[in-house]
């Protein structure tokens, strides 16, 4: 008769029934096996300003690169970064600044270095709309988002002379969310 895979509920069995010095020894081990997981764990279990300034420190490196040393624009490692900090902390206006601080910095970078490629646009649409959501749900909770909301503001009027039908899709999407 084959294995069967363990399950959540089979592990959670298994585990609730551990002691604690053999749960933090799990853990610990976790931690060590990769780096993945230390980030997880660091991020949950650390100061909430200084764990941002790190995240936004991933992404600044990833949406504006050195093109000195020929380094690339990486979306997958920026839109990781926010996906690991709102997992591991569910920080709402947290998750907010940095999904406000990945478009300022791509935008900022094609501000700086000239027209990018169409799929470098759609990747920054694509967050600022969900930026765009994440405001609306903190404003919905009763959080303060003016600060974020008039920073994205400053995106769409930064993008009136950037093609692609950049600036077009910013300003359509602010003016859905917003009103205006």
């Amino acid at each position: 008769m084959p294995e069967q895979k363990a399950t959540w509920s089979t592990l959670k069995k298994r585990l609730s029934a551990l002691e604690d010095k053999e749960l933090l020894k799990l853990i610990g081990e976790l931690y060590k096996l990769t780096p993945m997981n230390r980030r997880f764990l660091e991020t949950r279990y650390s100061s909430s300003s200084k764990t941002l300034k790190e995240f936004k420190q991933i992404i600044d490196d990833a949406l504006y690169p050195n093109v000195m040393r020929n380094d690339d624009v990486d979306f997958r490692t920026a839109k990781k970064a926010i996906s690991t900090y709102s997992k591991a902390t569910g920080d709402k206006p947290g998750i907010g600044e940095l999904m406000v601080f990945y478009v300022e910095r791509a935008n900022q970078f094609t501000l700086d270095y000239g027209d990018m490629w169409e799929q470098f646009y759609i990747s920054v649409e694509s967050m600022f709309e969900r930026a765009l959501k994440q405001l609306q749900e903190m404003q919905a909770l009763g959080m303060e988002i003016e600060p974020l909301r008039k920073r994205l503001e400053k995106v769409v009027d930064s993008t009136n002379c950037i093609g692609w039908g950049y600036h077009d899709m910013l300003t359509q999407l602010y003016g859905e969310a917003f009103g205006e």
